[in-house]
């Protein structure tokens, strides 16, 4: 996915949140910073290389306007942010073929 693939939709009311679109991975990055996990944790855990890790967050931090890891925790932990997660037909796909298989194959 492309940086544009990350849209916001700046607050039309005082006090409404930032609306902000992520791919799915974005997101499992974004839960893991925002349980503490360093980079190297949130690599590990999603098994992804580290460096792949720093590009989704300095794409995150881009989309909410965050500073830092500690700001675009605190803007999410506050309700500054709606964070949705955009779920591609692949990934659609795939969680079918994964209940097929844990089903037995029936449909």
């Amino acid at each position: 996915m492309t940086p544009a693939t990350l849209r916001w939709r700046p607050p039309t009311r005082p006090g409404e949140p930032l609306t902000i679109v992520v791919t799915s991975r974005q997101a499992d990055v974004l839960t893991g910073l925002c349980h503490g996990l360093s980079n190297r944790e949130i690599a590990r855990k999603l098994t992804i290389a580290e460096d792949s890790v720093k590009t989704h967050l300095k794409r995150l931090y881009a989309s909410l306007g965050a500073r830092d890891r500690c700001h675009a925790v605190a803007l999410c932990a506050t309700g500054e942010v709606d964070v949705l997660v955009r779920v591609t037909q692949f990934e659609i796909d795939e969680a079918a073929r994964r209940r097929r298989d844990l089903s037995g194959g029936a449909a």
